[in-house]
């Protein structure tokens, strides 16, 4: 397990303890599936691949390979190391209309930006424009 998983993972179960509890202080909030965000859980390997055998299981490996033949012009992060996770099956119960979902949602949006730009945790996802090494 890589160090920064094990940051990730208690990153991601810290903020849905503390939004779980803001939650059920408040009635206007029914639809949420407390299971999902009290037991927040990535996938293993072999429950990827069940899923979609075409997954990149061994995503950390692409970046590095890339850089030996291309140059990179352009990398953006685009995160989602935390969100995929701590939103998985639950982001349609937020509201946009709603101002607490919706600044709830920006914050952990931030939150993870920070987390990415400070190189406290990877970005999941990278769009790379590239090109072959000269010569």
């Amino acid at each position: 397990m890589d160090s920064w998983f094990t940051t990730e993972r208690a990153v991601t179960e810290g903020l849905c303890a503390d939004a779980a509890q803001a939650r059920l202080q408040s009635d206007d909030w029914k639809l949420l599936s407390w299971r999902v965000w009290l037991g927040v859980q990535r996938p293993t390997v072999a429950q990827v691949v069940a899923v979609d055998p075409s997954e990149a299981v061994r995503s950390a490996d692409i970046l590095p390979v890339l850089e030996r033949s291309f140059e990179i012009v352009y990398r953006a992060n685009l995160g989602g190391t935390l969100l995929q996770f701590l939103l998985a099956d639950i982001v349609g119960n937020f509201r946009i209309d709603v101002a607490h979902d919706a600044a709830l949602i920006q914050f952990l949006i931030l939150f993870e930006e920070i987390l990415i730009a400070e190189k406290i945790i990877p970005s999941d996802f990278v769009m790379v424009v590239a090109r072959p090494h000269p010569g």
